[in-house]
């Protein structure tokens, strides 16, 4: 499910995690992940304007769409590794009304940063998991 998809600028801490410039033009993209009809994790992606300039993500189909297929399809970078913070975190308003949870409900918030077998950062992203989710799975 798509929430929104917005062009906008970066503040200081998207800038921090793309390696851009604070100001510099971002695609922010969020969407809700559902799995047997409940929404498992809302994800808010950051992506750098100038790696896809030519995609329009508000004219694509992201509901069922890849960003890492335009990355590297349009942007010609393949993923090489990505870092993972995860913490505990009050679920926030806009975020609890997707996992029918009340604010403040406690879940987990995993910050990642993808970086390109460039060494180029593809994508800042925030993935709230909601209650309905399996467990959390890492491969390194």
């Amino acid at each position: 499910l798509v929430v929104e998809i917005k062009n906008e600028e970066a503040d200081k801490t998207v800038a921090a995690a793309l390696e851009i410039e604070p100001g510099e033009p971002v695609v922010r993209i969020e969407r809700v992940r559902i799995v047997d009809n409940a929404a498992e994790n809302y994800q808010i992606s950051y992506i750098a304007r100038n790696l896809v300039k030519e995609v329009d993500f508000t004219q694509e189909d992201m509901e069922t769409g890849s960003i890492y297929h335009y990355l590297s399809n349009v942007g010609n970078l393949l993923p090489q590794y990505s870092d993972e913070n995860i913490y505990a975190v009050e679920c926030p308003e806009h975020v609890a009304e997707y996992f029918h949870v009340k604010r403040k409900t406690p879940i987990l918030l995993i910050h990642r940063v993808t970086h390109s077998m460039d060494g180029i950062v593809m994508e800042y992203c925030l993935d709230y998991l909601g209650p309905s989710a399996n467990g959390l799975r890492i491969r390194r």
